[in-house]
């Protein structure tokens, strides 16, 4: 099978669509994320590779997971993710299984982190990190992955405009950056957090979603919980507009 993608995201002219399949990953590519402006995916042998649209090379904080010097603004066509950060050591990149694009509620695809799991499980984050979402103890934005310290192994995650949520195989959900609207569930008083968090009150969590500023969990019970920003209703109750500040039952 191969992947549609807009032109943007191949390397071609801004605005022009891609209205057939782009040839050049065989049949087996898996696991493909469309952010704003760009795409992550992973080829047959587990290798991450990123394309897309970079308006201002001096704007980039990283979510490509690629060096700047390997980039070019405007459209960039398939670039091999090949180095990660493991405890302030680069090395060649794991064999990965997950990728996860960011948000952003702007043209400014400098404002967006990226996400990937390998096949043990490890986490690594890449790009903006001005709210703490890569969830590395700072607010340092990172060029190339870096694994974050998580004490059991992940298996899926979603990404906001300015956060982070991390599913793992027991089923808690840790999460990290912006807590401004509620998008972690950590109350209102925790405004961010830039390691990764699990007092939510989340447990037995299967399966996870994010908008901008906002995040849905399903639970082993059948029960979907939300938490964020519900200006629009988007959480499927009425709040008054207000944020729900932590986990609720949709």
């Amino acid at each position: 099978m191969h992947w549609c993608f807009n032109r943007e995201g191949l390397g071609g002219s801004q605005g022009e669509d891609q209205t057939v399949p782009e040839p050049g990953f065989g049949d087996d590519v898996s696991c493909p994320a469309a952010g704003p402006r760009y795409t992550l995916l992973i080829d047959s042998n587990n290798k991450a590779y990123a394309s897309g649209f970079i308006e201002s090379k001096f704007e980039y904080r990283g979510h490509f997971g690629v060096d700047p010097d390997k980039l070019s603004e405007g459209s960039n066509s398939w670039k091999l993710i090949n180095r990660v950060n493991i405890n302030g050591e680069v090395r060649t990149s794991p064999a990965f299984s997950k990728v996860y694009t960011g948000a952003t509620g702007s043209a400014n695809s400098g404002e967006m982190h990226s996400l990937l799991i390998d096949e043990n499980g490890d986490v690594y984050t890449t790009g903006n990190n001005n709210r703490g979402q890569l969830c590395l103890g700072d607010t340092e934005s990172r060029f190339i992955p870096h694994k974050i310290s998580l004490k059991r192994p992940a298996i899926a995650a979603a990404l906001g405009e300015d956060f982070t949520l991390i599913l793992m195989k027991n089923g808690d959900v840790y999460g990290c950056g912006s807590n401004e609207k509620g998008e972690l569930g950590l109350g209102s008083k925790v405004k961010f957090v830039d390691t990764p968090s699990n007092d939510n009150g989340l447990i037995d969590i299967v399966e996870l979603s994010s908008g901008l500023n906002f995040a849905l969990f399903r639970a082993k019970n059948g029960r979907v919980y939300s938490t964020g920003s519900n200006m629009y209703m988007q959480q499927c109750k009425d709040s008054n507009g207000e944020p729900t500040t932590t986990a609720q039952v949709s």
